[in-house]
């Protein structure tokens, strides 16, 4: 046998990946013994992949905090590798979800999410974690390195309500080949940070989660 050659990208309607080899037999009479193509299970996330909601017409009545809820429709982008999603297509949820600057941060039904995969604030509700599946398991996930970049962003920027963010980011090393699986958890970490003095109205007292407390006969954020 010649050499194996490369894991196809794109997944099979079986739901695998292959690769094949050629046989060098010689005066052809001889045939290899084995077979010519071997298979993989494809790494599917339950439920597939899908991109992020899009409204389909009209425009949003507020600005932001998900107070308002229009049409809107979403496309499995994981298909094309031969993963399919589950669930709908369209739908009627919220718009403008990034949190407000000035009242609650969110509408009601609505809290202030961190999105783990860029480390963004917005109004949602809590997010479910998307399970690997059973062949990525533990002892071929990809691996973390070892250290995470510097804390990025000021905490000088709001003067009160400790409203500031930083953000720091590690690396994935994908697992062994074919599967590369990506690693467990978010490439991304954020904190609060900035003066925990209280802020006047029209802002929030203090940003999410911190709420105004008395700490040493002195009401502050904590």
């Amino acid at each position: 046998w010649l050499a194996w050659g490369e894991w196809s990208n794109r997944c099979l309607t079986t739901g695998g990946r292959t690769r094949t080899r050629d046989c060098s037999g010689g005066d052809g009479i001889c045939a290899c013994i084995g077979d010519a193509t071997e298979g993989l299970p494809c790494c599917c996330p339950t439920g597939g992949v899908w991109t992020e909601w899009a409204p389909t017409s009209g425009v949003c009545p507020t600005t932001c905090g998900s107070c308002a809820s229009v049409a809107r429709t979403r496309t499995c982008s994981s298909e094309r590798f031969g993963c399919p999603c589950s669930g709908p297509t369209t739908d009627i949820g919220p718009c403008n979800r990034a949190p407000c600057s000035s009242g609650s941060a969110c509408c009601g039904g609505y809290s202030l999410i961190t999105n783990p995969n860029t480390g963004d604030e917005y109004c949602g509700t809590e997010l479910s974690a998307i399970p690997m599946s059973t062949c990525c398991t533990s002892d071929i996930v990809g691996k973390w390195g070892d250290n995470w970049s510097e804390w990025s962003g000021s905490c000088n920027v709001e003067p009160c309500g400790i409203c500031d963010k930083q953000t720091r980011s590690r690396v994935c090393t994908p697992g062994p080949l074919p599967l590369q699986c990506p690693c467990d958890g978010s490439p991304y970490e954020s904190r609060s940070c900035g003066s925990n003095k209280l802020c006047i109205f029209p802002k929030r007292t203090c940003c999410a989660p911190y709420i105004k407390r008395l700490i040493n006969n002195s009401l502050v954020c904590a």
